[in-house]
């Protein structure tokens, strides 16, 4: 195996659209994976087109303005949606997928290309055709719309859910990212496959700073309802009652859009770091006295594992991937409710003692999800597909 063709809509680069975790994930993966001598192509739709060589690294992305220039299909897509017909949205989303795999199959023989295998994600379905590239191709579960309805109690989008429903029974070979993803996948779809951990990048060039905010809960994730910014700002106000200079900090996308719809109280204890990326995203999570993650819905907590590796204690909700990480009140606190993250949150502020061991034992856990690991347990994966 020498080549490997990740096919996403996300990946993190300067020159392309900001990105959730799938795209930080396929960028660090791919430049493991160059690494240890691997060719990569990344291939995919995004605002901007890019066409960009280095090493080992070809990265190819056109923009995506299938439905600009296919008015007529676009009218009835939306049609679809608004009347709720999922076979009709469903049927101009699966024309546009379709389109995207063209897109490929072109470039790699434009290219002359001999790939060995190709990894996409189960978000959008765009892994429906890739069958008829004649190409092994694995599919990773880094969360659909199903799966997020079944994690929040909520109705998903009809159309799309539709195609990925469909294109996630058609994948031959599949990563779960949790045994939580595995499970919960299992049930809707009953398919089987092997469960790989996401990995974190542990940066150990980052050492521990004195320059921590006293009384700083910090929030690292988008500021949405499903990742629990609700109760972040809840609990500011209740842990404010004992410890009036506490401050919540977010670090992560769309905070002014949620402020737009939910205005609170608390604004003046809240500071807004934004999307942050390298040394200034690790730089500033390290001021952090306590992290705090009232998630509703996780396939797999990357951003835990990374504040856990930063030597911070944190304080977490009960959703089971987080259990599958964190060993209650040894290496991290699992919260039931707004009363318990105050209490621990409180404890963690009061005892520093208690603070410093817990951080450490964190730290300790987090070795266990190192990328390299993720990497290499892929790579045996592919190797056993390939020997099929």
């Amino acid at each position: 195996m020498k080549t490997i063709l990740i096919f996403t809509q996300e990946y993190n680069h300067p020159k392309l659209s900001k990105t959730g975790g799938i795209g930080v994930f396929y960028k660090n993966y791919a430049d493991l994976l160059i690494k240890k001598g691997y060719k990569v192509i990344v291939f995919g739709a995004n605002k901007f087109n890019l066409d960009e060589k280095k090493d080992n690294l070809h990265l190819h992305f056109f923009r995506n303005h299938y439905f600009k220039t296919h008015f007529i299909q676009n009218l009835f897509r939306s049609l679809g949606k608004r009347l709720k017909n999922s076979q009709v949205e469903a049927f101009f989303l699966k024309k546009e997928i379709a389109y995207f795999t063209k897109r490929l199959e072109n470039f790699i023989k434009e290219n002359n290309l001999s790939i060995d295998i190709i990894e996409t994600h189960d978000w959008n379905g765009i892994s429906l055709y890739l069958n008829n590239l004649s190409i092994p191709y694995i599919v990773r579960t880094h969360g659909i719309n199903a799966i997020l309805a079944k994690m929040l109690n909520i109705k998903p989008s009809l159309g799309r859910t539709k195609v990925e429903d469909e294109a996630f029974l058609k994948a031959p070979h599949i990563i779960f990212v949790s045994n939580y993803a595995k499970d919960t996948y299992g049930e809707i779809y009953n398919k089987k496959g092997i469960v790989i951990n996401n990995g974190i990048l542990i940066n150990n060039s980052i050492v521990p700073t004195n320059e921590v905010i006293p009384y700083s809960i910090f929030f690292f994730g988008s500021a949405s309802i499903r990742k629990g910014i609700d109760i972040a700002i809840n609990v500011l106000r209740k842990v404010r009652q004992s410890y009036p200079s506490a401050t919540l900090h977010i670090v992560g996308k769309e905070y002014e859009l949620y402020k737009k719809k939910y205005p609170n109280e608390e604004e003046s204890h809240i500071v807004n770091h934004g999307h942050l990326e390298g040394e200034e995203l690790w730089h500033t999570l390290m001021k952090a006295h306590v992290f705090i993650f009232p998630s509703r819905g996780e396939t797999f907590g990357l951003a835990l594992c990374e504040a856990m590796a930063l030597q911070k204690s944190v304080v977490a909700s009960t959703f089971p991937t987080f259990r599958e990480i964190i060993t209650d009140k040894v290496d991290g606190f699992i919260s039931h409710n707004e009363e318990e993250y105050c209490k621990y949150i409180i404890s963690l502020f009061e005892d520093e003692t208690l603070n410093k061991s817990i951080a450490e034992r964190a730290a300790q856990k987090a070795q266990l999800y190192n990328f390299e690991n993720n990497v290499n347990h892929s790579l045996l994966y592919y190797q056993k597909i390939l020997t099929l």
